[in-house]
């Protein structure tokens, strides 16, 4: 039967009447600086994984295209069509960006932007790694090492710039906000 209340303890704290010990772990309150930490997070990994949708479904059609459209119509290699289809997938990639960065309203902390592109980068890399795994016959390892080494150095290339737009952007504007400017703007 659970002890009645006296009167000495309506007058302790919650924290003071807690005598479970795994109860009063649960009471503790998180500072502010933790709640942010842990809120950025999440809105980075959130920001990345749409940043990484949007450029990997425009990358999907582009590829469709090149495939099915280019490749027969004007027979190319499979390398030099590849070379072909770079500068629309960068003007994508810093389309996207872009859009992300306007849409969402990211401040210019260069930081955040570049923790952003990260993360997008390795989900992009996980893709492209796992999609290799399932789609070529020969493997990954022979693609890499036998495939045309200009399209895998511009693809690289794009790859690296995909990972960095944010923050390649994010040193493009005028105002740049500094981390303490993050909480307290208007």
């Amino acid at each position: 039967m659970p002890a009645k209340s006296t009167t000495s303890d309506r007058r302790k704290s919650p924290r003071e009447r807690t005598t479970n010990p795994e109860m009063a772990s649960f009471e503790k309150t998180t500072s502010s600086t933790e709640f942010w930490n842990i809120a950025s997070s999440l809105l980075a990994i959130r920001l990345a994984v749409f940043y990484f949708g949007l450029t990997f479904l425009t990358g999907c059609i582009l590829g469709y295209i090149r495939l099915e459209i280019l490749i027969p119509a004007l027979q190319l290699s499979q390398p030099r069509a590849e070379l072909f289809e770079m500068p629309l997938m960068l003007v994508a990639i810093v389309f996207w960006a872009r859009f992300l960065i306007a849409q969402c309203k990211i401040p210019s902390f260069a930081l955040l932007r570049l923790v952003i592109g990260l993360l997008a980068l390795v989900f992009m890399l996980s893709a492209e790694f796992l999609g290799g795994l399932i789609l070529y016959e020969e493997g990954l390892r022979e693609r890499i090492w036998t495939g045309d080494k200009t399209s895998g150095t511009a693809f690289a290339a794009s790859l690296l710039l995909f990972g960095l737009m944010p923050w390649i952007l994010s040193l493009t504007e005028k105002e740049v906000v500094k981390p303490d400017q993050i909480l307290h703007r208007n």
